[in-house]
């Protein structure tokens, strides 16, 4: 799968996340999500995984409108709100026009995406923000969330944050091993199982902690927590990542 393909993948994801939380979730703000952020890395750490990003993701529907000439105003106008560069063109990836820009803080990247949708004669808008850096530039990381969750809220806007810890092992562990890091993650997140997808590098268990209220439904069970491990034969590790309410980050 291309990055750009990739992209678009997540974006739809970020999509999907936004619409299927529910009302409880809307009351989460960014000390919430800096609060399981440190619960997550503490889990994936006592597993022996040396924590290698954190990554922060949200996406909010703003309205409609009738023109690319609209979609590139709204995305300047967005731009300045959040204190980054202003673009003045799209990109075309498959059916989506992509108003794209971005800062980066010290150690951490602030991503800007406004993806329009066509609608007919219009384009459905939605703001797609990501916020990642190393766990050693945790501090930056946590200032560029607060700074773009105060920005949405003065905006009228409550974000619902989703919450990324990438992982490694400085070796490739079998089945079984990749099995017993991921039920050791959900032990300490006090998470139960739900669903697993698995197949020859990645295994991927769903489950639900009651350690934080926001959740989505699958087969009308409660999800918020979703941790997946893969085999990394190229490089000779294995990558493990935690997310919340589900992983939005390539695995």
């Amino acid at each position: 799968m291309s990055k750009r393909t990739m992209q678009a993948v997540l974006a739809l994801l970020a999509l999907l996340l936004a619409y299927y939380l529910p009302a409880a979730a809307k009351e989460r703000n960014d000390s919430a999500a800096s609060t399981q952020a440190a619960a997550m890395i503490q889990a994936v750490e006592s597993t022996g995984a040396q924590t290698t990003e954190i990554l922060y993701r949200t996406s909010v529907q703003l309205e409609r409108v009738n023109s690319t000439k609209d979609l590139i105003a709204l995305g300047s106008k967005w731009s300045k709100m959040l204190s980054v560069p202003v673009s003045h063109h799209l990109m075309r990836e498959n059916e989506l026009q992509v108003y794209e820009t971005g800062i980066k803080t010290g150690g951490a990247k602030f991503q800007f995406r406004l993806i329009g949708v066509p609608n007919g004669e219009e384009y459905l808008t939605h703001l797609v923000l990501s916020i990642q850096g190393e766990r050693s530039h945790l501090q930056d990381v946590v200032q560029l969330l607060q700074m773009a969750d105060q920005t949405l809220r003065r905006a009228g806007v409550i974000p619902q944050f989703s919450t990324c810890i990438r992982g490694m092992y400085s070796d490739t562990l079998i089945d079984d091993q990749q099995e017993g890091k991921i039920f050791a993650v959900l032990t300490s997140l006090q998470a139960n199982e739900i669903e697993r997808l698995q197949d020859e590098t990645v295994t991927s268990v769903s489950a639900y902690t009651e350690l934080w209220g926001h959740f989505i439904t699958t087969n009308h069970e409660k999800m918020n927590v979703q941790v997946a491990t893969h085999l990394d034969k190229r490089n000779n590790v294995t990558r493990i990542t935690v997310g919340t309410p589900i992983i939005t980050a390539e695995y």
